[in-house]
């Protein structure tokens, strides 16, 4: 017996219902498939700016170094760099076999993406940044946290703290041991880099900022090794140039990725605390050691 739809008294009564159906099913597709389109090539031009559109006025507010040592060479690629990774995206999500359930196949579920202090971010290879490589090779050579830092973290008992931190950090999750290298470090004095090397702009190693302390960026590249010591991926941290929109200076800071949020480590505090609390930190460009990431803010409409 032919299965009917409630109601239906003859297959033509069946079919007469069926087809409006299907009809408005056809209807919405076409009407959803270029929308997909549309949403993916407007994920930057609908926030009223282009990839680097601002960042020009940016930097020229900007009354300290730290943010124009990147900054020329991430604007002329930032839209290369978004296109391509819109077709690497494009890729994946092709590649990506579907989930067998039963007789239906339905499509790996997507982990939700961090707008890292809400902007959109492009991201390009590491380089012409001769600061921030010259850390990363002179890490590469010599690890600072592998080494005997007992000559450096004085008094004695920093160093015991220290070496207390690294024993137990198998034991405590990625929170705690962020925790603690922000409290741990932030007791370094805070000293610019004209008071120490008699330069504007000085990126240093660990090593040279357990010995002389430093400015911002100095505390975020030494929590970032330290970090990575104690076993946090450094493909889950970033160092962050920014702008403090309160104070209108420019800042740096540490992000670390973890329980789906990313966290700030910041010298100015003790607190880790979710990058939604710092909606007046306006981002220019992110780093580590392989990738280096452009940030432009959506305008406000």
């Amino acid at each position: 017996m032919r299965k009917r739809l409630p109601g239906a008294d003859s297959g033509c009564s069946l079919t007469a219902r069926i087809l409006p159906v299907l009809a408005a099913c056809w209807i919405s597709f076409l009407a959803l498939t270029p929308g997909v389109a549309v949403a993916a090539s407007q994920d930057v031009s609908d926030f009223g700016m282009s990839s680097t559109e601002g960042m020009d006025a940016f930097v020229r507010d900007d009354r300290s170094p730290l943010l124009l040592a990147a900054a020329h060479q991430i604007q002329p690629q930032a839209q290369e760099e978004a296109e391509e990774t819109a077709e690497i995206s494009e890729e994946q999500e092709e590649a990506t076999p579907p989930v067998q359930q039963g007789n239906q196949a339905e499509p790996k579920a997507k982990s939700p993406s961090i707008r890292l202090l809400n902007t959109v971010e492009f991201r390009g290879v590491l380089k012409n940044m001769p600061k921030w490589q010259r850390v990363v090779t002179a890490e590469q050579q010599s690890r600072t946290f592998d080494q005997d830092l007992s000559a450096l973290m004085r008094p004695a008992s920093v160093h015991k703290q220290w070496q207390q931190i690294v024993a137990t950090a198998s034991n405590v999750s990625t929170m705690e041991k962020a925790k603690a290298v922000n409290t741990f470090f932030n007791r370094w004095p805070y000293k610019t880099d004209q008071m120490v090397y008699k330069v504007a702009d000085y990126w240093a190693t660990p090593k040279e900022f357990l010995k002389n302390s430093g400015d911002c960026e100095d505390y975020a590249i030494t929590k970032f090794y330290a970090l990575m010591k104690l076993g946090v991926s450094p493909d889950s941290m970033r160092i962050v140039a920014l702008k403090d929109t309160i104070r209108n200076l420019a800042h740096a800071i540490l992000v670390v990725y973890m329980d789906g949020d990313a966290y700030i480590l910041d010298n100015l505090t003790p607190m880790v605390l979710s990058h939604a609390r710092y909606q007046h930190y306006a981002p220019q460009y992110s780093i580590n050691e392989v990738y280096r990431w452009a940030h432009v803010r959506p305008k406000k409409k």
